[in-house]
């Protein structure tokens, strides 16, 4: 997965790196923060270990406000034989706090444009796409515009068999989920489009509603707000 390496300076596991996460400010205004961690696994390339250090020492950190670790399944303990992760998905029960490996079945409306738009930001940090108090599940609007040796790199990369795409786009190919080339390869087509059809792309949102996604039109207040979040859900 291309984007672990950038999370692991982000949690601070370069000496060099000052800015704070935005999970982490997010922690230091909670009382008593309750903690789950799932994931990292023990990875060939060494990748899940250093995730693993990073989180548990920045959350260390935090342990002076009380935050409670409440699940750790990290590393060898998320992992099955044959190095393969146990679980990469979590739920967690809000009322009773109990645990357990989940997903979502409907992973929700314009999943290409949401993976191009993450690989279009400088800030590689999550951003959440749901706003709870609306019920409306918002997606920002941002510029697409790529240079042109990025654009042939995309075409490139998009003229490649599934193996080879797989090999070449992440840095865990024997684990990844059977939708991951078909969601890349629809990432990179979306920006490829994008530089014919127009790349200043307008926010969009939508609502659930007669058992599917529906564009929203009355909640154009919510998309400056969503623009000032801070913690993409794409999975």
């Amino acid at each position: 997965m291309a984007e672990w390496r950038p999370v692991v300076r982000a949690f601070g596991a370069e000496p060099a790196c000052t800015t704070r996460p935005p999970l982490v400010q997010v922690m230091e205004a909670m009382d008593k923060p309750c903690l789950y961690l799932v994931g990292a696994y023990h990875d060939p390339q060494g990748i899940g270990l250093q995730i693993c250090h990073a989180l548990l020492n920045t959350f260390h950190k935090l342990s002076d406000r009380g935050a409670v670790l409440a699940l750790a399944c990290l590393h060898t303990t998320n992992t099955l034989p044959g190095r393969r992760p146990a679980t990469v998905h979590l739920a967690v029960d809000c009322k009773t706090g109990e645990p357990s490996p989940s997903c979502f079945e409907d992973r929700g409306p314009e999943l290409s444009r949401r993976h191009a738009y993450r690989q279009c930001r400088h800030d590689k940090s999550l951003l959440s796409i749901w706003n709870s108090s609306d019920s409306v599940l918002v997606i920002p609007g941002f510029d697409a515009a790529l240079p042109s040796w990025h654009t042939m790199y995309l075409e490139r990369m998009m003229a490649l068999p599934d193996h080879r795409f797989l090999q070449e786009s992440s840095t865990s190919p024997d684990v990844e989920r059977d939708v991951f080339v078909a969601d890349i390869r629809g990432s990179y087509q979306f920006l490829i489009d994008a530089q014919e059809s127009g790349t200043l792309l307008e926010p969009m949102a939508f609502r659930w509603s007669s058992g599917k996604w529906q564009v929203a039109t009355d909640v154009g207040h919510a998309f400056a707000a969503k623009e000032q979040n801070s913690v993409m859900i794409i999975q």
